[in-house]
């Protein structure tokens, strides 16, 4: 399997952030076809569409709406590798760390999640899904702020 190409990926985010690609385009300074060719190979890569036409405008897919989720999470974790390197804060943000139980459904960990992503002004949010025991480790040596889990840690 040929790994991710994260160009692509970048591209992808940016075409959603923007709602177009003559938008994402001026953002990124490529042209048009080079843009939509990139998307395309991404498309083919992750096994499907990641927009659907309407109106002018692309509007995500239920599986783009999906992979936009990880690129947000990877773009941010990438700012905060670069915010480390330089030795700067995390833009004055606090950090929380969250653990998921693994098999815990995904939707139910974003849904609570969602408003703490989407306000810059809060804390930044790193997420590990892990098992019941690594997440109980997890708190107990303080490498993890809070865990969600469906099931009792008692």
């Amino acid at each position: 399997m040929i790994p991710l190409n994260y160009h692509h990926l970048y591209y992808f985010y940016t075409i959603a952030r923007a709602g177009t690609i003559t938008r994402a385009c001026k953002t990124l300074l490529l042209a048009q076809s080079t843009l939509s060719a990139q998307l395309k190979q991404l498309e083919a890569s992750l096994g499907g569409k990641l927009f659907e036409r309407k109106k002018q405008r692309l509007v995500l897919t239920e599986k783009g709406r999906m992979v936009l989720g990880y690129a947000e999470s990877i773009f941010e974790m990438g700012r905060e590798l670069q915010d480390a390197i330089r030795d700067r804060p995390l833009a004055g943000r606090a950090a929380i760390h969250v653990g998921i139980l693994n098999g815990t459904p995904r939707a139910f960990g974003h849904a609570l999640l969602e408003c703490l992503l989407k306000d810059p002004a809060l804390p930044s949010v790193t997420v590990q899904e892990g098992s019941l025991g690594e997440l109980v480790t997890g708190l107990n040596q303080q490498k993890l702020d809070v865990a969600l889990s469906d099931v009792s840690i008692r």
